[in-house]
């Protein structure tokens, strides 16, 4: 069984003629934003250089994935991405094809490796194997030492158009009403739309959040704070914490460049959402760069209520 894939066709193609004449890179850097379909893309070209379903992926011997793990002794999510598991994907590089083709790794969020594992894995970018390929799956690029990007052909992912997502939607049997929504809710991130089709709760929380950013605005600083409350609710794991406070983040960013496009352009935004609350561009722009520095703060153990106070401050 094979993965969906919407949109990204010109990224497909360049592989198709890469791969016909024999012409792959030793390394691909995949950046753009969470849910865009990095992986999955990368998971279809693994399969076609392996000639494997991409199901069977994890079973093939000449194929190899890095993802975040749990520790094993806390029971809790690890922050980095470990020396140990570089030096797995290290040994797996350092045998030959079993099936005399392509050795294929995907180092799945590789801007969270730590400073070890990331120096160990130059020394495999610095000396590749013969028919090997890795991918590494970025969101942040600048999260990622420049001696590891400059060993790397960078392939960047942009936003798929909300036709393309309902179009597919509408192949799932998806109801039309709800398929429009379900693309404009998206954000041209169809990874997103593939998890709603068959997570009800997720879709909803989604919607949630949006309704929860529009209700920031003009609203006092105690209110705001009442609204944004629940994201610091998990004292359990704090690095899962952190995370779905990101993918919010993420929400908000993606929703005010969507109003900004639209203000430059004079044409529907993504999400048709017109946030009149924030009418100066400069304004717009000086909040999307608060979030974003939010999220690479998030990664410096300063506490998360802290950040987004400071969001909510510049919030008019």
């Amino acid at each position: 069984m094979n993965l969906d894939i919407i949109g990204h066709k010109k990224v497909l193609n360049f592989f198709d003629k890469v791969i016909d004449r024999e012409n792959l890179s030793h390394a691909y850097c995949f950046v753009g934003t969470p849910f865009v379909g990095k992986k999955t893309v990368a998971k279809k070209i693994a399969s076609r250089l392996l000639s494997v379903e991409q199901d069977k992926l994890k079973t093939n011997p000449d194929f190899y994935i890095i993802e975040r793990e749990l520790n094993q002794k806390t029971g809790k999510t690890k922050k980095n991405i470990d020396i140990d598991q570089i030096r797995g994907l290290r040994r797996f590089m350092s045998s030959r094809p079993l099936n005399k083709g392509y050795k294929v790794a995907i180092i799945n969020d590789a801007d969270i490796m730590n400073d070890s594992s990331a120096n160990a894995l130059l020394k495999t970018l610095e000396e590749p194997g013969i028919n090997t390929v890795i991918f590494l799956i970025i969101n942040e690029q600048k999260s990622v030492p420049e001696t590891i990007i400059s060993r790397t052909q960078t392939i960047y992912f942009a936003p798929v158009d909300k036709k393309e997502i309902y179009t597919y939607l509408i192949s799932k049997k998806i109801d039309e009403k709800r398929a429009e929504e379900m693309s404009r809710l998206s954000l041209g991130l169809p990874g997103l739309a593939v998890k709603w089709i068959d997570d009800e709760d997720a879709y909803e929380n989604y919607r949630q959040e949006v309704k929860n950013f529009c209700y920031l605005f003009q609203k006092p600083f105690y209110k705001k704070i009442e609204i944004v409350e629940h994201l610091f609710g998990d004292k359990k794991d704090h690095i899962v914490t952190r995370e779905n406070l990101k993918s919010v983040l993420n929400i908000w960013q993606l929703l005010l460049r969507d109003n900004l496009l639209k203000s430059f352009s004079n044409s529907s935004c993504i999400f048709q959402l017109d946030i009149e609350f924030v009418k100066n561009k400069k304004d717009q722009i000086k909040i999307i760069d608060t979030i974003e520095e939010t999220k690479k703060m998030l990664d410096r153990n300063i506490h998360p209520r802290l950040l987004v106070e400071k969001i909510l401050t510049r919030l008019p």
